[in-house]
């Protein structure tokens, strides 16, 4: 099981808050309802600012689990296993971007296709 790291606030007795999440809100304000902060990178452990991004629900569960964890985030392999595919969801449905040789490149493209779409820092 994996566990996200976790700071205490209000001193004795207060609230356990996940760190990347005060970490975005020291930066941007309040994660708006219905949010929340993702990993970019795909590492729970990475709080640095320029590797989290404040998503929806939707977009979070709308990546597919089966893939995550094999390949690089928003990459996938087409299905003859030649080319990497970079995929993106929007509104909860999945958007081909585009097929690349390496994972790297289907990585970079998945990256600016989000930066395009949500205004992320890559």
């Amino acid at each position: 099981m994996t566990h996200y790291r976790k700071t205490t606030v209000g001193g004795r007795g207060g609230k356990s808050v996940q760190q990347s999440r005060l970490v975005w809100e020291a930066e941007h304000g309040p994660i708006p309802p219905g949010h929340i902060i993702d990993h970019i990178d795909g590492d729970i452990h990475n709080n640095s600012l320029d590797n989290l991004q404040c998503i929806t629900y939707s977009q979070n569960t709308g990546r597919s689990n089966s893939q995550r964890g094999k390949y690089k985030r928003g990459v996938e392999r087409d299905g003859r296993m030649i080319n990497y595919r970079a995929v993106s969801f929007v509104g909860g449905k999945r958007r081909t971007i585009g097929l690349f040789p390496s994972e790297d490149e289907a990585h970079l493209a998945y990256l600016y296709d989000r930066q395009a779409r949500l205004g992320c820092v890559i």
